[in-house]
């Protein structure tokens, strides 16, 4: 493998190692960013154990790792936010095939389901949300809501005839 040089070390608290979509990851606690964080092992060289002791961080021990994977769409890691969307009855089975019982459902007056759920926001949960067309529109945060119209703006300038 061959990867640019960055001429950079991570030094990091392991805490749990996981499989997810046919790779390893190592969930660590990244002391640089004082917050979790998620390396695919198949990507790490020259892993070496620190003699000095690892550090231990009260929120660590207060975790729920169970949830926090769940939280993450492909891994990637962001800010937890209450995201909110409606989709179509459709949807349902994949809604709780992708976020089991995090997910609160309750029915709209048209018909579809409103879904609230508290999720890392990150570039994964936006072409998750996005993958499904008409099916799903997200409500809310609004920060979100800006992500995804402009992964969408994006995604269509590609298709766009010059004028």
């Amino acid at each position: 493998k061959k990867y640019p040089e960055v001429n950079k070390w991570y030094v990091v608290n392991p805490v749990e190692t996981v499989y997810n979509n046919d790779q390893y990851y190592l969930i660590c606690y990244d002391d640089n960013h004082k917050t979790l964080a998620n390396y695919r092992i198949d990507r790490m060289e020259k892993v070496s154990k620190l003699e000095t002791p690892i550090n231990k961080y009260e929120q660590i021990e207060k975790i729920d790792l169970s949830k926090y994977k769940r939280q993450q769409v492909e891994m990637y890691s962001g800010e937890v936010k209450k995201v909110v969307f409606n989709a179509s009855k459709s949807m349902l089975d994949i809604i709780f095939d992708k976020f089991g019982t995090l997910a609160k459902l309750s029915e709209n007056s048209d018909g579809t389901v409103k879904c609230t759920v508290e999720l890392q926001i990150g570039p994964m949960l936006v072409a998750w949300l996005t993958a499904f067309d008409t099916r799903i529109q997200v409500v809310s945060p609004p920060t979100l809501v800006s992500k995804v119209k402009e992964h969408l703006e994006k995604t269509l300038s590609q298709y766009q005839e010059e004028e």
